[in-house]
C-alpha cells in the first residue's frame, strides 16, 4: 500500500501544524522549507486537485526525496523548486503559506537522543536569525486576507512566541488569529498558537501560530 502511494507515514503533530492553515478545496499553497514533503503532501491532498501547492527547498538532496514522495503518491499538482526562501525568485500571491522554520528540533529529542550532545546553545540566537530571514522573505507572498502558519518543532520561546511577536510588531499588516475550531483546545498555549510538547501531549513537540494578513 505503501509503494502504491495509498497511504504515507507523518508524526500526529506535523498534521496539526498543516490543520492550522484551514485548507479548503481549490487553496493555492506555499511551503517553505518543504523537504522532505510530508506537510506538502498533506496540504496537496487537503487543497484537491483544483488546488495548486508550490514546495520550496534550499537543499536539493532532501527536495529529490520530497519528489520521490511526491510521485509514489501520485500527486499531480505539487510544484518542487530549490530555492532560499529568504530571496525567493519568483513572484506572485498565496492564499496560504507555511513556513516550517529550520530550528534546534528541540521538540523531537526524545526521538534523537544524540541531539543532546550535537546541539549547542548558540544554536538558538543564529537559527533565529534565519527564522527571521524566512518570515521576512515570504510574507510579500500571502494574498489580501490570506493565511501565513509560521512552525518549529523547537520548545525554545526564541524561536517560536518571541519571533512572532517580533514579526507581528515590524508587520501591521498582519493580525494574529485563533487556530482554527479543529485544533483541540489542549493545544492551544495563553498566546492562542499551537502549542503541543512530548511531556504534555506525548508526541513530538511543534509550534505554529496563524496569522492573517488584513485587506488593502
Amino acid at each position: 500500500m505503501f509503494n502504491q502511494g495509498l497511504c504515507t507515514v507523518q508524526s500526529e503533530s506535523s498534521g496539526w501544524a498543516v490543520a492550522m492553515l484551514d485548507i479548503e478545496d481549490g487553496d493555492k499553497l506555499l511551503d517553505i522549507c518543504s523537504a522532505p514533503g510530508g506537510k506538502a503532501t498533506l496540504m496537496s491532498e487537503l487543497a484537491g486537485k483544483k488546488g495548486a501547492v508550490c514546495a520550496c527547498d534550499l537543499r536539493v538532496p532532501r527536495l529529490l526525496k520530497e519528489r520521490e514522495n511526491v510521485f509514489r503518491m501520485k500527486l499531480p499538482n505539487v510544484y518542487m523548486i530549490a530555492c532560499n526562501g529568504e530571496k525567493m525568485p519568483f513572484s506572485g500571491k498565496f492564499d496560504k503559506v507555511l513556513l516550517d522554520a529550520p530550528c534546534t528540533g528541540s521538540g523531537v529529542m526524545h526521538r534523537h537522543p544524540d541531539a543532546r550532545w550535537i546541539k549547542k546553545e548558540e544554536d538558538i540566537s543564529r537559527l533565529a536569525v534565519i527564522q527571521q530571514g524566512l518570515l521576512e522573505g515570504v510574507a510579500p507572498f500571502v494574498v489580501d486576507n490570506g493565511i501565513l502558519v509560521y512552525a518549529t518543532c523547537s520548545l525554545e520561546p526564541e524561536e517560536n512566541q518571541h519571533q512572532v511577536d517580533r514579526f507581528l510588531k515590524q508587520h501591521p499588516e498582519f493580525l494574529l488569529e485563533e487556530p482554527p475550531g479543529i485544533i483541540k483546545g489542549s493545544f492551544i498555549d495563553k498566546h492562542n498558537c499551537l502549542s503541543i510538547t512530548p511531556f504534555e501531549h506525548a508526541m513530538d513537540g511543534m509550534f505554529a501560530a496563524r496569522m492573517r494578513r488584513k485587506t488593502g
